[in-house]
């Protein structure tokens, strides 16, 4: 999966981030819109406190997520969030591919902890989080009073990842296969600007 940095303006990414939300409203047996993210500011994604990704394969967009500075936590804690794999292309390791581009970028950005929200209705992201260092934490932000809420943590390495490599880069869909089978692209105009992260 090819990952590169764009904004919530980018067309493809806030239709991803559009089909993310049904997605939520649905399991969660809210009317869409429900909640936040309908009014989720562009500019909290951009450096320097942020970047949003959208992850590629074959040249189609089939995944998406963001880091923006946490307004709720200490200086240098940064959040996830809109992380999202299309249905079709689940069960293949593409989120654990996306988190870990999201994570290498949070420690170019200078993050030192990222936090994250998630909810009981989304089993498989609670198991992608609890087996991949995230540790639970207490509730925060809009959804603190919500009994299905769930947070997470996770410190940062600050050691990057060479499977997310500027401009963009290209990894296996296999995690055991990651560090091995990554290799670093050349730019195709894939970038957009001002977003490095």
């Amino acid at each position: 999966m090819l990952l590169r940095a764009t904004g919530l303006d980018d067309p493809v990414a806030s239709s991803l981030v559009f089909r993310c939300w049904s997605e939520i409203c649905q399991r969660y047996g809210s009317p869409a819109p429900c909640g936040e993210t309908e009014a989720l500011p562009t500019g909290s994604f951009i450096p320097p406190d942020g970047t949003f990704l959208v992850g590629e394969v074959d040249g189609v967009a089939v995944a998406c997520g963001g880091i923006r500075r946490c307004a709720e936590a200490p200086p240098g804690v940064g959040e996830i969030k809109r992380m999202y794999v299309e249905p079709a292309h689940r069960g293949r390791g593409l989120g654990r591919v996306l988190l870990a581009g999201l994570e290498a970028a949070a420690d170019r950005l200078g993050y030192g902890t990222l936090w994250l929200e998630t909810g009981t209705a989304q089993p498989e992201a609670l198991r992608l989080y609890e087996t991949s260092g995230w540790t639970p934490i207490p509730k925060y932000g809009e959804y603190k009073d919500e009994e299905d809420s769930r947070c997470y943590q996770k410190a940062q390495t600050g050691r990057g990842d060479p499977c997310l490599s500027e401009p963009v880069q290209r990894c296996s869909d296999n995690p055991t296969e990651r560090r091995s089978a990554c290799e670093q692209t050349t730019p195709r105009g894939t970038a957009r600007h001002p977003a490095q992260g």
